[in-house]
C-alpha cells in the first residue's frame, strides 16, 4: 500500500466519527459537522420566539427543509439577531448548499465576528467547497477565539496534513489531546499522518495507545491494520482488520481493505468472498467492484474482470489503479486499442496524482502493448 492509498484509507476510516468525515475523498474527509445553536438568543417579538422553538423542534426532528424555511422567517423579523444566521448557515450545511451556509455564517460574523463556533461552521462550508486555504484561516481563526475548540482544531489537524503541513497538523492533534486525552480522533489522525509519513513505528504506538483507552473502536483497528501492513506485517494487519470487521459488520470498506489483504496473501477464495459481502453491504461501492476484479484477473477470468472494473469506473472514474487494472485485462483479452486507452488514462490520473511507481508500472505496460 502505497502513502496515499493509506492516507485515503484513513479518510474512509474516519467516515462515521464526526458524523461529517465523509466516505469518499481527502475532500469530503476534511472537514467536521457544524456546531448546531444550541441556545438561540431569545428575541423579544413573541412571535420571533415561537418561531425559533419550532425550528429547534424540527432540527430534531431531522426536517431541516421545514426548520430552514422558519428560522429564515425569523431572521427577517429580527435581523439583528446572529444566532439565527448561524442556525441558518448550520442547516444548510446539512441539506449540502455549502455555498448558501458560508454566507449565513459570513452573515452571522458580521454581527458577532468573536463567535468561535461560527467561524468553524465558516471554516466546514469553506472546506466542503474545497477552499481549504480560505477553511484553515476560518479554523484558526476559531482556535484562535477558543483554544480548546476541539473541532476546528481537528479541521485543522486533517487540512493541514492534506496540504503536507506536518508539523501544524502534530500540533493541531497535540492541542486536542491536550484539552481532552482521551479523544479518539486525534489519534487517529496522528496515525493516519504518521503513516503518510513513513513514520510507521510512531503510528503503531499512538494506535496502540489508543486501543488500549478504546479497544471496541473498529477505526482504530483498521488504521492498526494499515500501519501493519507498511510494516509488512501482513498477517498482523489481516488479524486488526479482520478485528475492525466483528466490530463494525456493516461497514463495506473493511471487508474491501480485508478482501485486498487476503489477495496479497494468496487466499483468493476467501478474497471474493470478502469482496461480495463488502458489495452486499454497498452495491454500487466503487472499490469493492475492483477488488471483484482483482480476484477474477488473478484467476484469468478476464471478460468478468472488465466487467467488474468498469463497473467501478462507473462510480468512481478518476479510480486510477482501476483504470490501469482494466487496461490490463483489456491486454490480456485481446483488445489492444481499448487497453491502450485505459492505460493512457491511468497514465494521465497517476501524473495529476504525482504517484511515480504506479506511472512507471503503466508506461512499462503501454510499451509492451
Amino acid at each position: 500500500m502505497n502513502v496515499r492509498s493509506s492516507h485515503r484509507l484513513f479518510y474512509l476510516i474516519l467516515a462515521v466519527p464526526f458524523g461529517a468525515l465523509l466516505i469518499h475523498s481527502p475532500r469530503a474527509a476534511a472537514q467536521l459537522a457544524p456546531i448546531e445553536p444550541v441556545s438561540l438568543q431569545v428575541a423579544q417579538k413573541p412571535k420571533t420566539q415561537q418561531l425559533l422553538k419550532d425550528a429547534r423542534a424540527r432540527v430534531k426532528a431531522g426536517d431541516y427543509k421545514t426548520a430552514l424555511a422558519i428560522y429564515q422567517s425569523a431572521a427577517k423579523i429580527d435581523r439583528r439577531n446572529a444566532r439565527i444566521f448561524s442556525a441558518i448557515g448550520y442547516v444548510q450545511a446539512q441539506q449540502g448548499e455549502f455555498p448558501a451556509s458560508v454566507a449565513a455564517y459570513k452573515q452571522a460574523l458580521s454581527l458577532d465576528p468573536k463567535n468561535a463556533d461560527f467561524h468553524y461552521g465558516l471554516g466546514y462550508g469553506l472546506a466542503r467547497m474545497g477552499r481549504d486555504v480560505d477553511a484553515i484561516s476560518a479554523y484558526q481563526t476559531a482556535a484562535s477565539r477558543n483554544p480548546r475548540h476541539i473541532e476546528a482544531l481537528l479541521g485543522l489537524g486533517v487540512l493541514r496534513a492534506r496540504k503536507s503541513d506536518y508539523e501544524g497538523a502534530e500540533r493541531a492533534y497535540i492541542a486536542v489531546l491536550r484539552a481532552d486525552k482521551k479523544n479518539a480522533a486525534a489519534r487517529e489522525g496522528l496515525t493516519a499522518m504518521f503513516i503518510e509519513m513513513g513514520r510507521t513505528e510512531d503510528a503503531l504506538n499512538v494506535i496502540r495507545r489508543a486501543i488500549e483507552k478504546n479497544p471496541k473502536n473498529p477505526r482504530a483497528h483498521m488504521l492498526l491494520g494499515v500501519a501493519l501492513m507498511r510494516s509488512k506485517q501482513q498477517q498482523l494487519a489481516l488479524d486488526a482488520f479482520e478485528m475492525a470487521g466483528r466490530l463494525d459488520s456493516q461497514n463495506p470498506g473493511i471487508q474491501v481493505q480485508i478482501s485486498k489483504l487476503l489477495r496479497v496473501l494468496g487466499q483468493a477464495s476467501r478474497a471474493e468472498q470478502a469482496a461480495q459481502q463488502a458489495l452486499k453491504l454497498d452495491p454500487n461501492l466503487p472499490d469493492a467492484h475492483t477488488a471483484i476484479g482483482d480476484v477474477l484477473a488473478d484467476r484469468r477470468k478476464f471478460e468478468q474482470a472488465i466487467t467488474a472494473y468498469r463497473r467501478a469506473l462507473k462510480g468512481n472514474d478518476s479510480d486510477a489503479y482501476t483504470h490501469y487494472r482494466l487496461g490490463l485485462a483489456l491486454k490480456a483479452n485481446g483488445d489492444k486499442a481499448a487497453a491502450e486507452k485505459a492505460l493512457e488514462k491511468a497514465k494521465e490520473l497517476f501524473q495529476e496524482q504525482g504517484n511515480r511507481s504506479r506511472l512507471q508500472a503503466v508506461e512499462m505496460a503501454l510499451d509492451k502493448l
